[in-house]
């Protein structure tokens, strides 16, 4: 696997939250993995 650094993954995850609360649910996550 590659490694990202914590900014990396905020930035990624803040991308993916389409809610906006901070946390990805099932239906980000499994967005974001597609």
């Amino acid at each position: 696997g590659q490694s990202k650094s914590d900014d990396e993954c905020k930035s990624m995850i803040a991308y993916f939250d389409l809610n906006g609360d901070g946390v990805l649910n099932f239906d980000e996550f499994r967005i974001m993995m597609s």
